[in-house]
């Protein structure tokens, strides 16, 4: 019956890979480790890490048609842009 004690490290992008990777920069944000943004595939158990930075976005979806009939202001057209906006 032993005491387990969990660490865990603030998350970064790495720049040269653009995948999201561990800031070992400070341990417990006390003690000095000097390594800065660090892979953490080896952390992920077999994962992969995210996408991060400029590489991370997709492309966003395309807008919603506005109605085609004559509707009254108030009323909502279908996947559309009520009220004639």
């Amino acid at each position: 019956m032993g005491t387990s004690y969990s660490i865990s490290f603030h998350g970064c992008c790495r720049a040269e890979t653009k995948t999201c990777g561990y800031d070992l920069t400070k341990l417990v944000d006390i003690f000095p480790l000097g390594l800065g943004c660090v892979d953490s595939s080896p952390f992920l158990e077999g994962g992969s890490p995210a996408a991060c930075g400029e590489a991370a976005g997709g492309q966003g979806g395309a807008a919603g048609e506005g109605s085609t009939g004559g509707g009254a202001a108030g009323e909502s057209a279908t996947g559309g842009v009520s009220g004639g906006q």
